[in-house]
Parts: C-alpha cells; sequence; structure tokens
C-alpha cells in the first residue's frame, strides 16, 4: 500500500535539497539606531504587543511549551483561508551567543509551530520570533537565522533579537508577501518603541 506521507517527505526533501544549491543565508544584522537604547521589559512588551498583534486579528494561544534554555514563551496565531501566521515571544535569561541562540531557536522551530496548530504538507505556518534576552556574549552570526525556502511545516519568516545587557538588537527578515511584511513592520515598531527613551 502507498503510504501519501512518505512520499510527500521525499518530495518535500528533495525541494529542500533543490533550494539548498541556490540558496543565500540571512543572518542576523545589528540594527543602526544611533541612540542609547534601554532593556526592554517582557511583560510590559508583551503586553503591548498582545495589543498591536489584534489589529490584525492575532489571538493569544494557551500553551504549555517547555525548554530549559527559554525561560518564558508567548504564542499568537492568525489563521484563515488564506494565511496561517504565527508570533512567537521569547525570553531567554542566561548568557547566549547569538550563533547558539539561532541554533536554539531553529532546533525548537517545530515544537514552536504546534503550538500555533500546523498541518504537516496541507497548512504550514509561517513565524515571526522576537528573543528577550539578557545578554549576548558574542555578536558574530554565521548560522542561517531564517529560513529562505518552505519546510512544508514551521517556517521562521524573520527574528528579532534584543540584547538588554549590551543594549542592541538585531533581525532579520525574509522577503515575503505584503501582509506579513507590515506584520513585521508593527513588531519591529513596537521594539524600537519599547528601546528608544522617551526625552
Amino acid at each position: 500500500m502507498v503510504n501519501i506521507f512518505n512520499i510527500l517527505e521525499e518530495i518535500r526533501q528533495l525541494k529542500q535539497t533543490f533550494y539548498l544549491m541556490f540558496e543565500k543565508p540571512v543572518f542576523l544584522k545589528e540594527a543602526e539606531i544611533g541612540v542609547p537604547l534601554e532593556p526592554v521589559n517582557y511583560e510590559h512588551f508583551k503586553s503591548d504587543l498582545d495589543e498591536n498583534l489584534s489589529r490584525f486579528g492575532f489571538k493569544s494561544q494557551p500553551n504549555d511549551f517547555f525548554n530549559p534554555q527559554i525561560s518564558k514563551a508567548e504564542f499568537w496565531k492568525l489563521r484563515n483561508a488564506n494565511i496561517n501566521r504565527s508570533v512567537v515571544l521569547l525570553q531567554i535569561n542566561q548568557a547566549i551567543t547569538l550563533n547558539e541562540l539561532v541554533a536554539l531557536v531553529q532546533g525548537v522551530k517545530y515544537t514552536l509551530g504546534k503550538v500555533t496548530g500546523y498541518v504537516p504538507f496541507i497548512n504550514e505556518v509561517g513565524m515571526q520570533i522576537i528573543v528577550l534576552c539578557n545578554k549576548i556574549t558574542n555578536a558574530e552570526n554565521t548560522v542561517n537565522s531564517v529560513d529562505t525556502y518552505s519546510n512544508q511545516r514551521a517556517i521562521i519568516q524573520s527574528m528579532f533579537v534584543v540584547d538588554n545587557t549590551n543594549r542592541k538588537y538585531y533581525s532579520s527578515i525574509t522577503v515575503l508577501q505584503t501582509v506579513t511584511s507590515q506584520i513585521q513592520a508593527a513588531i519591529e515598531k513596537q521594539i524600537l518603541v519599547q528601546l528608544i527613551p522617551v526625552d
């Protein structure tokens, strides 16, 4: 008997191999803001982000996500007949390098995607990841931070990282359709509102 899921997985792997032949990695880059930055408070940021995302139709998702390296996690979901997107807010308390952070997030992305609900090969989810870190010990990023091809499951479309100790902000974004770009712009605006002190 033919197993349709095995066939779909083989197709996915072939597509992944093809895309990797032409893939250009996307690395996190430090934002050139040019002003002294303030630390970002997780709870305040979460509350403001919830309000801003609700304007796009996102709804907060209950979760029991656990990872010993990730202190807190919040999830928002936007799903209809035409779009399946999620926003994930993470807090990491321990010191970590940027490469380690990217590897950690990439390593748990399918678990993160499951919280907001995706059906493998049928209804993939595009994720916007925000990470509030206590301290980045090495800002060199040589690991691909976002997914530049569809894995048919959980796709990291953008990543935003705030280093509260060194007062720095990094981001990486893939080139996507209008709706997703608007969501990414709203997230970045919210981060900058929190980072830049009011005179």
